[in-house]
C-alpha cells in the first residue's frame, strides 16, 4: 500500500474486495486490515475529504463503509518529506523483510551550505533529493558543502507507519532538530535488530564523497595545487550503438583483500583523468562493526589496468561479440547493457557486463520487459584482454578460466509402477557415497558463492567439485 511509484490516494477496505494473487481456479482476493490512513467512519469525515480531494465519490459512493480508511501520501519519499521537510533524502529507498513485514528504509541527510573551508557541491551534480519533490527552485542555495547521513527513516509498506532513527548523535544539526522536535526522532538503540542488519551505506552520500575524492586523495600540497594527480570516475556504455554515462556505485557481496570473510560493500572504481588506466578503487563497508568505514585501494602508478571505457571498446570490437550483437539486435529490438562490474579476484580484475534485449513496444503500446540474453566477461592475461560471451554467467566463467560448467540436476525418472518388477539394487560403497556427497556439496557451495558474487570462492568450489568427481571415477572403477 506504500511504495515507490506515484501513489494516488485510495480507500480501503471497501465493499469491493481487492485482487491479491491469481489461482488456477480464479483470482484470490483480500481486504485491507491495517491501521494506516484516516478513518472515514462518519459522513462529516467523508464530506471533508471529498472537498479536500475534489472527489465527491468519497461522500456518495456506497462502496465506502464505516471501516474504510483513506490512505494518502503513499509514496515513501513524499511521506518522509512531509514529516521532516528540513532533511534531504537519498534517491534510492530500499525494501527489506523484517519480522515478517515489508519495510522501506530511507536514508536521510542533514545538509548546509555555510560550513567553513569546505568545497561546495551543486545539488544538480548529485542525486540527493530536495525536501519536497525534486524542484531546485524551492531551495535558496543550489549547493551544499556539508552532508551527513544522520537519520534512517522507515516506512511500513502495509500500514504506512513512519519512524525516524538518529544514527549519528555527534551531528550538531540533527541534535538541534531533535531538541526542536523531540517526539519525531528515536535513538539508534531503538532500531529493531531485524532492521539493523539491513542498514547499508547510502549511494548518494558515497557518490558525492567519491567525486570529491578524485582531487582530495592527494596529500602533497604541491601536487594538489598543480592538479597533476587528479582522478576521474570511469564511464560505461549502457545502450547499444554508443553513448557513455558515468558509472554509479554498486553493491556486491565479496571478500575484501586481506579480510577473512565475505561482506556487503558498496564500491566504485577510479581512473586517471587523462589516461585509460585504473587508478583506485573505493569501498564503503556496510556490515556490523565495519559499517560506515571507507577503504581506498590504489593501483600502482606503473600499472596498465584497463579502465571500463577501454573494456567497453574491446567488447564492441571483438568480431564474434560484434556479430552476435548485430544478429540479436535485429528485428527492431533494442540492446540494453547492464552495469559493468569491476571485481577484484585473486590479484586480478574481473569485468562483468550483462546485456538484454528489449522489444521496441508491446502489442498494447507499453514498454517491454528487458530479457537477459548474454553475459560478457573479460580479464587481462598478460598484455592481452580475454573477452568471452555466453548465455549464462556460469558458461561465461567456465569459458574464461578454461573449465567446465557443472551439469544441472536432471529430472528424475518416474518411479516404476507397483505391478512392475524392479531390479535389485546393490549397496553403494561408503567411499563412493562420501565422494558423491562431497561433489554435490561443492556444487551447492559454488552456486551459493555465485549468487553472492564471490567469484574467487566460486572457482575454489568448482575445483573442489572436479577433484571429488575425479576421485569418484577412480573409486567406481
Amino acid at each position: 500500500y506504500y511504495g515507490m511509484t506515484d501513489q494516488h490516494p485510495v480507500i480501503a477496505p471497501s465493499q469491493t474486495r481487492e485482487f491479491d494473487f491469481p489461482r488456477e481456479s480464479g483470482n484470490e482476493t483480500s481486504s485491507y486490515e491495517g491501521t494506516g490512513g484516516i478513518p472515514l467512519s462518519t459522513p462529516w469525515m467523508r464530506w471533508l475529504f471529498s472537498a479536500q480531494f475534489t472527489d465527491w465519490n468519497i461522500t456518495i459512493s456506497d462502496a465506502v463503509t464505516p471501516r474504510s480508511r483513506l490512505l494518502f501520501r503513499r509514496r515513501v519519499q513524499e511521506r518522509v518529506a512531509a514529516l521532516a521537510p528540513f532533511l534531504k533524502f537519498d534517491s534510492d529507498p530500499y525494501l527489506v523483510v523484517a519480522d515478517g513485514k515489508l519495510v522501506w528504509i530511507q536514508d536521510a541527510y542533514t545538509a548546509a551550505h555555510t560550513y567553513p573551508y569546505s568545497d561546495p557541491t551543486a545539488y544538480e551534480d548529485s542525486r540527493v533529493l530536495q525536501p519536497v519533490g525534486n524542484d531546485l527552485s524551492e531551495t535558496t542555495f543550489g549547493y551544499f558543502n556539508y552532508l551527513r547521513n544522520s537519520v534512517k527513516a522507515t516506512v511500513d509498506a502495509y500500514t504506512g507507519e513512519t519512524r525516524f532513527y538518529v544514527t549519528d548523535e555527534t551531528d550538531p544539526l540533527i541534535r538541534a532538530y531533535r531538541r526542536a522536535f523531540p517526539g519525531l526522532f528515536q535513538s539508534r538503540e531503538a532500531i529493531p535488530a531485524s532492521l539493523e542488519s539491513h542498514l547499508r551505506y547510502p549511494e548518494d552520500l558515497f557518490g558525492a564523497q567519491a567525486r570529491k575524492w578524485t582531487r582530495y586523495h592527494v596529500t602533497d600540497p604541491d601536487v594538489f595545487y598543480a592538479r597533476s594527480d587528479v582522478w576521474a570516475i570511469p564511464e560505461e556504455q549502457l545502450h547499444g550503438g554508443g553513448g557513455n554515462t558515468l558509472m554509479q556505485p554498486y553493491y556486491v557481496i565479496m571478500r575484501l583483500p586481506g579480510e577473512k570473510s565475505e561482506e556487503f560493500v558498496l564500491i566504485l572504481p577510479f581512473k586517471t583523468r587523462n589516461g585509460t588506466t585504473m587508478s583506485g578503487w573505493l569501498v564503503a563497508r556496510c556490515d556490523g562493526e565495519h559499517y560506515g568505514k571507507l577503504r581506498l585501494y590504489r593501483f600502482p602508478t606503473n600499472s596498465q589496468i584497463d579502465a571500463p571505457e577501454q573494456v567497453d571498446s574491446l567488447i564492441q570490437s571483438d568480431p564474434d561479440i560484434s556479430e552476435q550483437l548485430t544478429l540479436l539486435g535485429q528485428q527492431g529490438a533494442n540492446i540494453r547493457f547492464g552495469n559493468l562490474l569491476v571485481l577484484p579476484v585473486s590479484g586480478s580484475l574481473l569485468y562483468v557486463k550483462p546485456f538484454y534485449l528489449e522489444a521496441a513496444r508491446t502489442t498494447g503500446g507499453q514498454a517491454a520487459i528487458p530479457v537477459l540474453k548474454r553475459v560478457i566477461l573479460a580479464e587481462k592475461r598478460g598484455d592481452a584482454m580475454k573477452v568471452v560471451m555466453r548465455p549464462t554467467f556460469q558458461e561465461a566463467l567456465a569459458a574464461l578460466v578454461g573449465g567446465s560448467v557443472p551439469e544441472r540436476e536432471t529430472e528424475r525418472e518416474p518411479a516404476p509402477k507397483a505391478s512392475e518388477p524392479t531390479a535389485p539394487v546393490g549397496r553403494v560403497a561408503p567411499e563412493v557415497a562420501r565422494l558423491a556427497d562431497e561433489a554435490a556439496g561443492a556444487f551447492d557451495a559454488a552456486e551459493k558463492a555465485q549468487r553472492g558474487g564471490d567469484w574467487a570462492e566460486y572457482g575454489r568450489q568448482l575445483n573442489r567439485a572436479r577433484d571429488a568427481l575425479r576421485r569418484l571415477r577412480e573409486a567406481a572403477r
